[in-house]
């Protein structure tokens, strides 16, 4: 469809066309948050310890197949660990799995490919099928593999910043100029930013499992913030406080309402 609408002639089809691709986004803008969301409340409940998780292995079947490995990425960058993400049908899990900087995950897949219908990919993205029966039996040799070749400077993530950025310069253009370079995954990052001495404006409060949410201002402007697995700086952090602060932004889609949401990356606490 979007090559005819890169070939075609008539207004009136190419508008047609236009439309139709809009609405296909949307729709699948809708079901990666969908799933995304899922995900997350899937790990909350299944990993509780997520400092000594080695891999994270989610299923479910109610996950399109199309959107797991988008997915995928987005949990990669959050947790710093590989992510295996397996939509289940008729007994049959189809993967899409995404690794952290120098981990080689389909060296891993090699290894335990007895328990595989199938699979392929590279070091950093693979994608493999298993009985529904072996997903268990999958993720806990999957696990002993990564304990055992994963060095500790691997799960110890640095944070590369990519600019400067002041709250008043963030909005829906500078968002939508940044979502064009999505899918974001391994070799793709979303872009990291770095803003000091904001405020902390509300009581910082947690949610899920272990994610902080707060809201900061600096010159008159505020932006909503989420650090997921950053729950421990609850104890630290106060009304007033002033932060410095790594992170991304990104559009978050609540109840069909988008709002521009900042997620954390780290904070440096100044005052």
């Amino acid at each position: 469809m979007a090559v005819e609408l890169l070939i075609s002639t008539d207004s009136k089809q190419s508008e047609e066309l236009a439309q139709n691709i809009e609405r296909q986004n949307s729709l699948r803008q809708r079901e990666d948050q969908k799933t995304y969301l899922q995900a997350i409340e899937i790990i909350d409940k299944k990993y509780t310890d997520i400092n000594n998780t080695a891999v994270m292995v989610l299923s479910s079947d109610n996950w399109h197949q199309g959107v797991i490995g988008i997915v995928a990425s987005k949990l990669v960058e959050q947790y710093n660990k590989p992510i295996i993400m397996i939509s289940v049908k008729d007994g049959i899990g189809s993967g899409s799995g995404r690794s952290i900087a120098d981990f080689d995950l389909f060296e891993a897949l090699t290894t335990i490919e007895e328990d595989l219908i199938s699979f392929g990919g590279h070091k950093y993205a693979v994608g493999m099928t298993l009985y529904q029966e072996y997903i268990d039996i999958f993720e806990n040799k999957l696990t002993d593999y990564v304990r055992k070749n994963m060095v500790s400077s691997q799960t110890k993530a640095t944070i590369p910043i990519d600019s400067h950025l002041e709250p008043y310069d963030i909005n829906n253009r500078f968002v939508g100029w940044i979502e064009k370079f999505a899918p974001f995954g391994s070799g793709n990052k979303r872009a990291v930013f770095y803003t000091e001495r904001v405020t902390v404006a509300t009581y910082p409060y947690i949610v899920g499992r272990n994610h902080l949410k707060l809201k900061v201002i600096k010159d008159g402007v505020d932006l909503d913030l989420i650090g997921y697995n950053l729950g421990e700086y609850l104890t630290v952090l106060k009304k007033n406080s002033l932060i410095d602060i790594a992170y991304s932004v990104e559009m978050n889609t609540f109840f069909k309402k988008k709002t521009i949401q900042g997620k954390l990356i780290d904070i440096k606490i100044t005052g």
